[in-house]
């Protein structure tokens, strides 16, 4: 199996200490932008515009959950393949577009980029999206589609 399950979890205060040790973590929490750090593919945090992205109301409800619970299972090799790759050869992914679930099951469709950045001494995926309009996400709804007459 290429991309075994994370079974490794996010103690509460492993990830208070984390995120105290980001500086201008307020700025990202303002950004318009939605922003998201993982650690080992759990979420460590959301900014508001993330939490609206995923149409949810607190980040409290996605802390410590593996990311993948809100990508669409025909995304899941591809998104999880380029995070694999970042590291200090490779510190950023180019834009992607994926297809993300939110908290009621809505799929909505996102262009996405990550980094890699390095917090007392983890490895964090900084990631930023954004929602794709109906016109430019038209391939992808297409892709969507398909899958649903197969199912």
């Amino acid at each position: 199996m290429k991309h075994p399950e994370k079974t490794e979890t996010l103690a509460s205060d492993e990830a208070q200490v984390i995120l105290a040790q980001i500086s201008g973590l307020e700025l990202l929490q303002r950004h318009p932008l939605p922003h998201s750090l993982t650690l080992h593919r759990k979420i460590l945090f959301l900014n508001q515009s993330a939490i609206s992205l995923f149409e949810g109301e607190t980040a409290d409800f996605f802390l410590g959950k593996d990311l993948t619970a809100f990508i669409h299972p025909l995304d899941h090799g591809r998104i999880l393949d380029r995070l694999e790759l970042l590291g200090s050869d490779y510190p950023q992914n180019k834009p992607t577009e994926s297809r993300v679930y939110t908290v009621s099951g809505k799929i909505k469709h996102v262009i996405s980029i990550s980094s890699i950045i390095e917090i007392a001494g983890k490895s964090l995926v900084l990631s930023i999206a954004t929602e794709l309009n109906e016109e430019m996400g038209h391939g992808i709804s297409q892709s969507e589609q398909n899958f649903q007459r197969l199912f």
